[in-house]
């Protein structure tokens, strides 16, 4: 028979990966803030995705964290880590909002590379409070503060 060989079907064309410029500053009470722009956090509760990409987008949401905790001048973070107890406010910019529970899904990466650096991780007997705050914008981005709590 000469009919030829159904043809594969085409994979879709991968998206690249937007490009996260990490920052981070001191305030005057101490207060580190960390920004990452251009990080997108995803509402995992109803995303379809692979456990392989799951793995993947939060690898890279824990280095570009990382990323940016390194640029905070090493003082500031030994005096922030010297204080044992913390507020963390977690807080995504996006063109959408999310409800709060999903809120709070959407930042767990972000949330696990915090309690990491901080030494204590995320568990709730963990000397920290976590906070999730959002706000309307044009692009991605997400800034984390971390303040010692009073």
């Amino acid at each position: 028979d000469g009919a030829a060989a159904p043809a594969k079907p085409r994979r879709a064309p991968r998206k690249a990966a937007a490009r996260v410029v990490p920052s981070a500053s001191v305030g005057d009470d101490g207060a580190v803030t960390l920004r990452l722009d251009g990080l997108r956090l995803v509402n995992v509760a109803n995303a379809r995705e692979h456990h392989f990409a799951r793995s993947t987008r939060v690898k890279r949401e824990h280095a570009k964290v990382n990323a940016a905790l390194r640029l905070v001048p090493a003082r500031a973070l030994a005096a922030l880590l010297a204080s044992g107890r913390w507020v963390v406010t977690i807080t995504r910019e996006s063109a959408g909002l999310l409800d709060t529970d999903n809120l709070a899904i959407a930042g767990k990466g972000v949330r696990d590379a915090i309690g990491k650096a901080l030494g204590t991780g995320d568990a709730p007997s963990a000397p920290v409070a976590w906070r999730y705050e959002q706000r309307r914008a044009q692009g991605y981005a997400v800034t984390v503060r971390v303040e010692v709590a009073r």
